[in-house]
């Protein structure tokens, strides 16, 4: 049999529709969180990331020094979405301290779940980590996981506005089941070759059946491959909506359309600066400035029902794709 774990550091076990329980730890003793704007930031980098590479984000807690995450995978990209994730964060928080230097551990945790069975255990974990830390006594007191954006709606939609609360209460039955899951005794998950959860059985299916696929990590140039749209398509969209042609949109012809391109392109695609930049002929810093106005101009009534027009039309697309 293929052996995975042959080599110094484990590949990374990344499919399609894969459900993942991620562990990532702060560098040393560092902690993560020391206040509440800390934790609000990087819940609004989670929102962020997995909008842009549509990663479904089922169960959280932030601990002061490491976060759980149990997150879905409509397309493999588990390792893009974690590497923007926390260089995204660690970017922030040596602005704060005007430090250098390593914020999180070399390597997260990822493991493969197996649905069936096991993905209530994680559930269950996760939610129950304060707990075990001693931080709370029941697991719905602790401020910082999505049990609490789940049971505080109103503070959800004010704070967390993109967390679909009901995603996870769909999936292991509603309310009376989730109070049963949480009130159980805890226990160590089944971590089977130290990348899944489940049998062991399922595991050495997994191995043998993507072996060939299972990659440590994705290049950036292929980013755009895995599931992600071609940036060129969302260009045209936006031209179609503004009404105007593609190629003008692109030289900055009419500057309205351009601008809308650079901010749905920076918002819903795993590109950077740069890379939106090369397609505009434009430098990063000028990409980066065009996204921080827009991110205000979104707000306004107008303007969001523009958002709503081309995003509705990007969904259409994927789904045809699809």
């Amino acid at each position: 049999m293929y052996n995975l774990f042959n080599m110094a550091r484990p590949l990374r076990i990344e499919l399609k529709g894969g459900f993942h329980h991620v562990v990532t730890h702060g560098n040393g003793r560092l902690w993560l969180f020391r206040n509440d704007h800390q934790y609000k930031h990087c819940l609004d980098l989670l929102g962020n990331v997995s909008t842009k590479y549509k990663v479904i984000v089922h169960t959280f807690v932030l601990m002061t020094n490491h976060m759980h995450l149990l997150i879905e995978t409509p397309q493999p990209n588990l390792n893009q979405f974690m590497r923007k994730l926390l260089s995204d964060y660690a970017s922030y928080y040596n602005h704060w301290y005007q430090r250098s230097g390593s914020v999180f551990k070399s390597r997260y945790g990822s493991f493969l779940i197996q649905y069936d069975g096991y993905y209530e255990a994680v559930v269950r974990y996760i939610c129950r980590n304060p707990v075990r830390a001693r931080i709370v006594i029941h697991p719905e007191q602790y401020r910082w996981s999505s049990l609490y954006y789940l049971l505080h709606k109103d503070i959800a939609k004010r704070e967390l506005n993109w967390y679909q609360t009901g995603t996870m209460m769909e999936r292991i039955g509603g309310r009376n089941v989730l109070n049963e899951l949480l009130a159980g005794e805890d226990a160590d998950l089944p971590v089977i070759y130290r990348k899944f959860i489940g049998d062991r059985i399922w595991a050495d299916e997994i191995i043998k059946e993507n072996h060939e696929r299972l990659t440590d990590e994705i290049s950036r140039a292929k980013e755009m491959k895995i599931g992600i749209t071609d940036p060129l398509l969302i260009v045209g969209i936006v031209a179609d909506v503004f009404g105007v042609n593609k190629e003008k949109l692109i030289t900055g012809a009419d500057i309205s359309a351009r601008n809308w391109s650079i901010h749905i392109l920076h918002k819903y695609t795993p590109l950077d600066g740069r890379r939106i930049g090369e397609i505009f002929n434009m430098n990063k810093w000028t990409v980066l400035k065009t996204v921080q106005r827009m991110a205000n101009k979104e707000k306004t009534p107008h303007d969001e029902k523009t958002l709503r027009l081309i995003t509705s039309k990007i969904t259409d697309m994927s789904n045809v794709q699809t």
